[in-house]
């Protein structure tokens, strides 16, 4: 079809046109210079929703080990609290999450798993709240909510993918529930 459309413009101009029209040789250049961009969005895409992937991963897999202290009651017993279980879940998370300010723990009791609240711990905007620290008693429903505020690299993608506030960022949340172990 190009061709088609060349042969005709480059039959009809004669000169320099004709000649400029007629020329191929940098054909490729032209079309990958066209297709680039998209390729490199979506390989760039790709790779940061992996990272993203292996981020809420890792969290889910560092919560279920550092709720297990709670859940055998380990914590409670050493009297240990909230810096201990963060240390737990970081050594747990295998590098992927930064123990900073972007790492909140929430801990709550409740009395049945029917009066459990597990609705997202955002203000109105998406920003996260602070958490609690309450790992109850022998007998007592603990949710442990841990979340994270990931960082999204890519602007566009930070457009599609964001949902904490207005940054760039994802919320990554990871929960556990359980009932206390008893003495």
């Amino acid at each position: 079809m190009l061709k088609q459309v060349k042969k005709k413009l480059s039959g009809s101009c004669n000169g320099r046109w004709g000649r400029f029209l007629r020329a191929t040789r940098g054909a490729a250049a032209v079309e990958f210079a066209m297709v680039a961009a998209p390729f490199l969005f979506t390989m760039f895409a790709i790779l940061e929703v992996a990272m993203i992937f292996f981020g809420s991963s890792a969290l889910e897999g560092g919560v279920q080990d550092a709720a297990r202290l709670i859940r055998t009651r380990q914590l409670q017993t050493a009297g240990q609290g909230v810096a201990e279980f963060r240390n737990r879940l970081c050594a747990d998370a295998i590098g992927l999450i930064s123990c900073g300010n972007n790492l909140n723990v929430d801990v709550r009791t409740y009395p049945q798993f029917a009066n459990a609240d597990l609705s997202p711990p955002v203000d109105a905007q998406g920003n996260p709240l602070p958490g609690q620290f309450n790992p109850g008693r022998p007998g007592n429903v603990v949710v442990v909510r841990v979340y994270y505020v990931w960082k999204i690299y890519i602007p566009a993608l930070g457009a599609l993918l964001g949902n904490v506030g207005s940054s760039n960022s994802r919320l990554l949340l990871s929960t556990a529930a359980f009932r206390n172990e008893p003495q």
